[in-house]
């Protein structure tokens, strides 16, 4: 997460276009959100709930 972020924000971003830089803020915030895999949206799909 903070790796993505670092990178992102050390891109040469103001060389950007004001549109790609509005995708690069968005990007950064879905950064922060950890990415969680569901089945059916009910079940959280991770290694503990396999193993149960």
């Amino acid at each position: 997460c903070e790796g993505v972020l670092r990178t992102i924000y050390n891109t040469q971003w103001y060389l950007l276009t004001p549109k790609f830089r509005k995708y690069l803020v968005l990007m950064m915030a879905r950064a922060l959100r950890p990415v969680v895999f569901t089945g059916g949206f009910i079940i959280l799909l991770s290694l503990n709930s396999f193993q149960q």
